[in-house]
């Protein structure tokens, strides 16, 4: 069984590297019993005040010029996503996952989901046949999934493998499948192999493609290690060789990542000024000690004054929501406001910012 799994991987690595366009595509479709392994969730002690957060992260006022879109609040394991782009069950040159589509984690900012549907172009146009397989983005809310730690704020996804049979047809799997160090598939029916030509343009394109920014490539040691000797056996240029070292990584205290590729983005340049934050862990005060934010936090309570009811309780959330000291006297006075609306707002905000300092009768109310 050995000499067959290893006759079968050399195979297939000699078919890939000499002809990687060679292989027809066959619509082949790999089916498992086998349940989805869940991920133990690490405690998440940095996460969002349930207390501060929105309850409806989607009503995130949006009053900054530059909010069009969709919006990353927070970070990676504890913030929330406002607007998301929704990607479809199946395009041209993706398709999710069968095992994770009754989950509805394919949620996710403009940025992310551009960049994705372009290096799936770039694989479909350079390996005929190949599909991407995504996994895990996000909730349509953002907030904690069951299946991992990140993915909170719509700047995570989650990629299978692309891989073929040994005799180089494609595979269309229906959920994850974990490689093994021979490149073989170790929880799979039939022989999957580790198309390895087809992984590095996935690597190429997400590192090229303009939309967004790369900020962390996670995946097992051994994956890593062929996909660079790939690419520096094909010639690729020295700088995206370069780039790619450093970016694909064996994440420490966490699972090898030898089932999918987990890749995440920056904040996008807009969403920083909204609370967006790249680290990957950090408490609630980091909203108004980013430097965008506090920016903005003296526009806010200028817009305090405005003639729009609208635009008064959509400040008063916002300078709540970042903690804004500066903010408490002109969150007093809109407790007299003439608009209902507005002064539960500006009274959710004082709650948010010095709740000591609140009569008691008041925080009853706003409790309930």
């Amino acid at each position: 069984m050995t000499d067959f799994r290893a006759a079968a991987a050399l195979a297939a690595l000699l078919a890939m590297v000499c002809s990687p366009n060679s292989a027809a595509a066959q619509g082949w479709t790999l089916r498992s019993e086998a349940p989805i392994q869940r991920v133990d969730r690490r405690p998440a002690d940095n996460r969002l005040n349930a207390a501060i957060t929105p309850l409806n992260p989607s009503s995130h006022p949006k009053l900054h010029p530059r909010s069009k879109g969709s919006m990353a609040v927070g970070t990676v394991t504890g913030g929330y996503l406002v607007e998301p782009a929704e990607l479809q069950i199946q395009g041209p040159h993706h398709r999710i996952l069968e095992g994770v589509r009754h989950r509805n984690t394919r949620f996710t900012t403009d940025e992310l989901k551009a960049q994705v549907m372009c290096a799936a172009k770039l694989v479909a146009s350079t390996h005929a046949g190949h599909l991407l397989h995504l996994g895990n983005f996000s909730r349509r809310s953002g907030g904690d999934i069951l299946w991992s730690v990140s993915h909170n704020s719509g700047l995570d996804a989650d990629i299978a493998f692309l891989s073929r049979r040994p005799n180089g047809r494609i595979i269309s799997p229906y959920h994850l499948y974990h490689y093994g160090r021979d490149l073989l598939a170790t929880d799979s029916d039939e022989p999957m192999v580790f198309d390895v030509a087809a992984n590095w343009t996935l690597v190429k394109g997400l590192l090229t493609c303009p939309h967004a920014k790369i900020s962390k490539m996670f995946v097992a040691r051994w994956l890593r290690k062929v996909m660079l000797d790939f690419a520096r056996a094909t010639k690729e240029p020295e700088k995206l060789r370069q780039q790619a070292t450093k970016m694909l990584r064996q994440p420490r205290r966490a699972a090898a990542h030898n089932d999918h590729l987990h890749i995440r983005i920056e904040c996008p340049r807009d969403d920083l000024s909204e609370g967006c934050l790249n680290a990957g862990r950090a408490p609630h005060s980091a909203l108004s000690q980013s430097v965008d934010v506090r920016r903005r936090l003296p526009i806010l309570r200028r817009t305090l004054r405005s003639q729009s009811a609208a635009k008064r309780k959509a400040a008063a959330t916002l300078l709540g929501l970042y903690e804004d000291p500066l903010a408490m006297g002109p969150l007093q006075r809109l407790l007299d406001d003439p608009d209902a609306q507005v002064r539960m707002a500006a009274a959710r905000a004082l709650r948010w910012i010095a709740p000591s300092q609140l009569p008691a009768w008041l925080m009853s109310a706003i409790a309930t």
